[in-house]
């Protein structure tokens, strides 16, 4: 019987230890969800604390590349209290656009991201902006020597040079033939840089291939497929064909998709809405080489807000976007997030780029805006 007793001691006193230890979870689980309702109540209630401040961003036309910079900037806006809205033609018309920003000047915008194509149209609208208090900033193509002195965006030649890596590796070492590009705007030089850092990067891997003389593929997506249609039934003994407008895309993929057993290579710098993409997870085109365009919207709309709401100064320079090479081994994931198309999932798939873009911001020294055109590396 007594040691029957001493058993029930025993238990009584696990019991109560066990229970000892449940309190001491519950509160520790009771203060760590306080802690982190603390924590996300005083961050809501900092944004809120913030000058509420309306900035615009002007593109050029509507496309996948353009909304996904919205989609950027509309999530910067909307962590500080403020509101972004999107401006511009649905087609590409810079007259247009630069009449949004002479607008803006008097409709109460205290901040304004352009995409600057051409650059000489924007100087004098950039200034009178810029004199009216309103902060200026380009995305995209900038204005270099303008009131805009902050560009955030892809390097030109980065993004042929990319393209031609693909290509290189594709068509194995030591190969001969010849390469032709096409230009949707002949001479405007943001297009220019794309197929000079192509043609620059070829020639180091591929000695034995030759980049022709970019031909006008024109700006309307009729005219365009039509343009590649002529050229490639010209041009049968061509390695390959790449485009770096976003129609050129399409059109390339279309022409080849009807093709008989095609042996060409096609490829594109811009033009990365899911529909091309599929086109190169089928292994219709090699590659698809993407701006980054969500990078580009809410680098560019966050600096300027902590400029507007906290007088910090945005960075002076060209800020790189990074780019995005899309090839088969990763079209589905960038498949797959251009149709999850959420500020989160951007976030998550472009983390690592994002951050190497704010610590380069963070460290100052930038290189100039016009180092954009004539920088080979991303």
């Amino acid at each position: 019987m007594k040691r029957q007793a001493f058993r029930g001691r025993r238990l009584s006193v696990a019991a109560i230890l066990a229970l000892v230890a449940t309190v001491v979870l519950m509160v520790a689980a009771c203060s760590s969800s306080s802690s982190s309702t603390t924590s996300s109540n005083s961050a809501a209630s900092a944004s809120k604390t913030l000058k509420h401040e309306k900035i615009a961003f002007i593109q050029l036309q509507s496309s996948p590349l353009t909304s996904q910079m919205d989609l950027g900037a509309t999530y910067a806006a909307s962590q500080v209290n403020s509101t972004f809205t999107a401006q511009g033609p649905a087609n590409l018309n810079p007259q247009t656009a630069v009449s949004a920003l002479t607008s803006d000047v008097s409709a109460g915008y205290n901040g304004v991201i352009a995409d600057a194509y051409p650059p000489e149209l924007w100087m004098k609208p950039l200034a009178n902006a810029k004199s009216a208090g309103i902060a200026v900033a380009t995305a995209d193509t900038a204005a270099a020597g303008s009131a805009a002195t902050f560009q955030v965006g892809a390097s030109r030649e980065g993004l042929g040079a990319a393209l031609a890596q693909q290509f290189a590796t594709a068509l194995g070492k030591n190969a001969h033939g010849q390469i032709q590009p096409g230009i949707c705007v002949p001479g405007l030089a943001t297009l220019v840089a794309v197929i000079t850092g192509f043609t620059t990067e070829m020639k180091t891997l591929e000695p034995g291939v030759t980049v022709a003389a970019a031909f006008n593929s024109t700006g309307a997506p009729d005219t365009n497929f039509a343009a590649w249609s002529r050229i490639i039934q010209q041009e049968p003994s061509e390695l390959a064909f790449f485009g770096v407008c976003d129609q050129d895309a399409a059109s390339l993929i279309k022409v080849k998709s009807s093709a008989t057993n095609p042996k060409y290579l096609i490829g594109n710098v811009s033009g990365d809405d899911v529909a091309d993409i599929r086109a190169v997870e089928s292994g219709t085109a090699t590659a698809l080489i993407g701006q980054n365009g969500f990078v580009m919207g809410y680098l560019s709309a966050k600096y300027m807000l902590e400029q507007l709401q906290q007088n910090k100064a945005m960075p002076n320079g060209w800020l790189s976007s990074g780019l995005e090479v899309i090839t088969k081994s990763n079209a589905a994931a960038a498949i797959a997030v251009r149709q999850t198309n959420t500020a989160a999932a951007y976030l998550k798939y472009y983390a690592a780029t994002i951050s190497k873009a704010e610590a380069a911001a963070a460290a100052g020294g930038l290189p100039s805006v016009a180092s954009q055109l004539t920088t080979l590396s991303p």
